[in-house]
C-alpha cells in the first residue's frame, strides 16, 4: 500500500442507488489533501424526492447541467482501479455498482475498505450506534467543511492517532472476526450472531415485502442485525418495501419512513433508508 488514501462518496435520491446525484474523490498523499473529484451528477432518470436536494440547496438545473454518470466513468475507473477505497458505511459501494450495471460498465476492481468497521472497534461508544457520519462529524471534531469524502479519510487520521496502529494495521484489525458483548437494548425483538458481518446494526422494516417478517427477521439475526417491530432512535437501517418506496409513489412514505427522516434531520440519529430490493443486494456484496 502506498502513502496515498483515497476515499469516495456517492449521495443518491428517492432511496436508489441508480440515482446518483452526487460524486467526491478525495485523497491523502504523504499529508496533503486533495480533491480526485467532487461534482453533481445527472441520473438521466426522474427524481420524486427532494429532500437531499433541499437539504444541499440544489435546482433541478443544476443537476441537467451536470455530467452523467457515464461521462464521469472512465475518470472514476481510473482513479480506483486497482488502489484501497474507503467509504463510510456500504450505501457508497451499492451505489457505484448499481450505476455500473446500469450502464453496463465494470465494476472497478480495487480493495474497498468500510471505514465503520473501524470507527466501531477503535471507539467502542460508537460500537453499536452513533457511527453514522453526521454524528460523527460532530462527536471527534471533524470540520463541516469537509466534504463526506475528506470526512472519511479524517476518520482514518484519527483511529490511527488514537491507536497508534499504521492503516494496513487498522484494515487487518477491522477484518477480524471478533464477538462482542450486547447491550440487550429493549426495542430489539431480536439479538444478531455476534460473528455476523453486520453485528450491531438495528433493522425496521416497513411496507410490503416479498418475504415474510418471520424469514426476514431469521435472515437479518443470522447476518448480526438486530431485529426490531418499531423504529427508535436506536435503529441504524429502515428497510422499506416496494409498496412504500418513494420512486413508485403508490401510497406515499411510511409513517416509519417520515419519522426515520425526521430523526435524520434533527441530528438524532443516522439511520440508513433503503429499498427491499438493495437491502438485499447489500448483503450479496458482504458475502
Amino acid at each position: 500500500m502506498t502513502n496515498e488514501l483515497i476515499a469516495l462518496n456517492f449521495k443518491y435520491a428517492d432511496y436508489c442507488p441508480e440515482l446518483v446525484f452526487q460524486a467526491e474523490i478525495e485523497s491523502i498523499d504523504n499529508g496533503q489533501p486533495a480533491t480526485l473529484l467532487n461534482t453533481l451528477v445527472n441520473p438521466e432518470m426522474p427524481v420524486y424526492d427532494y429532500y437531499w436536494f433541499n437539504q444541499l440547496l440544489i435546482t433541478d438545473d443544476d443537476i441537467q447541467s451536470a455530467p452523467t454518470f457515464i461521462d464521469l466513468y472512465d475518470d472514476i475507473e481510473h482513479i480506483i482501479s486497482g488502489k484501497t477505497i474507503f467509504y463510510h458505511m456500504p450505501c457508497h459501494i451499492l451505489a457505484l455498482k448499481a450505476m455500473c450495471d446500469r450502464y453496463n460498465r465494470p465494476f472497478p476492481k480495487a480493495e474497498y475498505v468500510n471505514t465503520e468497521k473501524i470507527v466501531r472497534r477503535v471507539w467502542t461508544e460508537f460500537s453499536k450506534s452513533g457511527y453514522g457520519l453526521g454524528n460523527l462529524r460532530k462527536e471527534l471534531g471533524i470540520p463541516s467543511s469537509y466534504s463526506s469524502a475528506r470526512a472519511t479519510l479524517e476518520l482514518l487520521r484519527l483511529a490511527s492517532e488514537k491507536t497508534a496502529l499504521s492503516t494496513d494495521e487498522l484494515i487487518e484489525w477491522s477484518k477480524r472476526e471478533k464477538p462482542r458483548e450486547h447491550s440487550g437494548a429493549s426495542l430489539s425483538k431480536g439479538t444478531g450472531n455476534p460473528y455476523g458481518p453486520l453485528y450491531g446494526e438495528t433493522v425496521v422494516f416497513t411496507g410490503i415485502l416479498d418475504r415474510p417478517r418471520a424469514e426476514l427477521r431469521d435472515m437479518v439475526m443470522k447476518l448480526g442485525c438486530n431485529f426490531a417491530d418499531t423504529l427508535t432512535r436506536e435503529a441504524t437501517i429502515l428497510v422499506v418495501g416496494t409498496q412504500n418506496n418513494p420512486t413508485v409513489l403508490t401510497v406515499g412514505k411510511s409513517g416509519k419512513t417520515l419519522k426515520a427522516e425526521k430523526y435524520n434531520r434533527e441530528g438524532k440519529a443516522d439511520i440508513q433508508i433503503m429499498s427491499g430490493d438493495d437491502f438485499f443486494k447489500m448483503i450479496e456484496l458482504l458475502k
